[in-house]
Order: structure tokens, then C-alpha cells, then sequence
């Protein structure tokens, strides 16, 4: 079972006072806590708060999101991850969302806030306070709080169009949730309009979803702001 919040200690019968940084794992066989990294507090963990988590199950990765800067595992003490990152469990090391190069060509230009896993696509939603993400074409690139992380290319991309006017959501993203059989991604927050390629101004008030098989947003009732 994997545990994120805003936490420095775990303590179980074995261990009274285990370093954990924000995220660790419940081992459910031994009834023991784990960190994701090393026993040092230096070497495990984020240097902020985990606010949502996701797993990929077939690459096993465990995906987090939060409002931290750097990851830290037994090779890398203080790796730079702008607010989202994934964990390896068969290399028990972290992962940037984007180049490995500088500090600023990865991840997102704000705290994430949720996170949605989709097999069937190969991809990660992403949802927070964020308006730009960055990859290994070391460029900024407009996303208004949602983001997909598309695992084949490791590459962003967007909900709706590149341009500012036409993406995304015009205030935080706090919940999201896969509807595969249907195709849609359900999100709630604190927004009231929504833009893609066709529409550049829906109202739909605090929650949404996305369209999958046609890549614009749909209201959950009438297209009437009341």
C-alpha cells in the first residue's frame, strides 16, 4: 500500500522512528513500513508534500504528484522534479517527467493536485495549480492545470489545442476519474470554463469531462452557465 501526504516519520513494531519524506509503502506481508529510497533521511522521499499518487501496474511505476521540488533515493540524494515524478519498484530509484539535463526542463510550473493512470492509453492525467509543463524539447508548453504525460514518447501533451485560449481549465484541478468503458476523464475543482480546439470558452462550473475519442470537453448538463 502506498501512503503520500504532508509526513517526515512512520513507526510500526520494527521501527519506531523510520524516515519516510512525504510518500512511503505499508509491506502488507511483514506489517512493516517501507521507504522509497534509502533508510537516510537524505536519501528517501521528496522535500514536499504528496498530494496524489498513481500506479502503472506493467511498467511498475508508482506516480506522484505534489507541491515538491527534488526526489531523493540511495543514488541520488537531491534530484530536481518539479511537482510530479514517478518511482521504479524493480530499480527502487526516482524518475523525472521530462529531460534529465537541467532543473527546469521537466515536470510542471506548479503543485499537482491529482493524478489518473489510463492502461489503455498508455498515459497519465495530470491536474493541479500548473499553467506550463516542460520535456526534453526544452520548451515551455501551455497547459492550463491538465496535462497528459504520454508514457511511449515521454512527451507532454495537452487538452485541447497548443494555443493559451484554447486548453485546458481556467482554475485549479483538484479530482480526477477514468470512466474507460465510456471513455471519459472526470474533473473537479475550482473552475468555471473549460477550452479545447472547438470551444474556447464552455462554462462548466466546477466539474467536467473530458472526451477521450474526440479530444473536447463536455459539460455534465446543459451548455448554459446556469
Amino acid at each position: 500500500l502506498y501512503v503520500g501526504g504532508n509526513f517526515k516519520r512512520a513507526s510500526d513494531s520494527s521501527n519506531t522512528d523510520l524516515s519516510v519524506n512525504c510518500v512511503a509503502y505499508w509491506d502488507i506481508s511483514n506489517s512493516v513500513w517501507k521507504t522509497l529510497g534509502g533508510t537516510s533521511h537524505r536519501q528517501n522521499g521528496l522535500d514536499g508534500s504528496c498530494n496524489a499518487l498513481a500506479i502503472d501496474n506493467s511498467n511498475g511505476r508508482v506516480y506522484v504528484g505534489g507541491d515538491f521540488r527534488k526526489v531523493r533515493d540511495a543514488t541520488n540524494s537531491d534530484q530536481s522534479a518539479n511537482f510530479v515524478a514517478y518511482w521504479n519498484v524493480f530499480t527502487n530509484t526516482w524518475s523525472r517527467l521530462g529531460a534529465s539535463d537541467v532543473s527546469y526542463n521537466n515536470g510542471l510550473n506548479a503543485q499537482c493536485r491529482s493524478l489518473v493512470y489510463d492502461p489503455s492509453k498508455t498515459q497519465l492525467y495530470v491536474g493541479g495549480d500548473f499553467t506550463k509543463v516542460r520535456d526534453s524539447r526544452a520548451v515551455d508548453i501551455c497547459a492550463n492545470r491538465v496535462a497528459i504525460w504520454n508514457i511511449n514518447t515521454s512527451n507532454w501533451n495537452v487538452f485541447g489545442g497548443t494555443d493559451i485560449n484554447k486548453n485546458g481549465l481556467d482554475g485549479s484541478c483538484n479530482a480526477m476519474v477514468l470512466d474507460a468503458s465510456n471513455s471519459r476523464l472526470y474533473v473537479g475543482g475550482n473552475f468555471k470554463r473549460a477550452s479545447d480546439s472547438s470551444n474556447t470558452d464552455l462554462s462548466v462550473n466546477c466539474v467536467a469531462y473530458w472526451d477521450i475519442s474526440n479530444s473536447v470537453w463536455k459539460t455534465l448538463g446543459g451548455t448554459s452557465h446556469r
